[in-house]
């Protein structure tokens, strides 16, 4: 990632709607927190820190997945055919 914790850009409602196109363009350093009455209303991402969000969650749930199939809980596999003897 190309920021810090709160080294984000901030940019007014406002700002953001009579200026969308240069909003856009600032997403190339890093999320903008968009504000709307002094408080945080919003982020604007680029699509490639976007993805780079969805991958940590990707992973996130992969490794829950991996837990919870170590401490005893049923694997999709079994999951799933305890489901279709249940009839759903």
């Amino acid at each position: 990632m190309r920021y810090l914790k709160g080294k984000m850009e901030k940019i007014t409602a406002t700002e953001a709607k009579n200026h969308f196109g240069i909003l856009i363009d600032k997403t190339r350093n890093g999320p903008v927190l968009i504000e709307k009455q002094g408080r945080p209303s919003a982020v604007l991402l680029s699509p490639e820190d976007y993805a780079h969000f969805e991958r940590i969650e990707d992973l996130y749930w992969s490794l829950k997945a991996e837990l919870a199939e170590k401490n005893g809980y049923l694997t999709a596999a079994e999951s799933e055919t305890f489901l279709k003897g249940l009839g759903i």
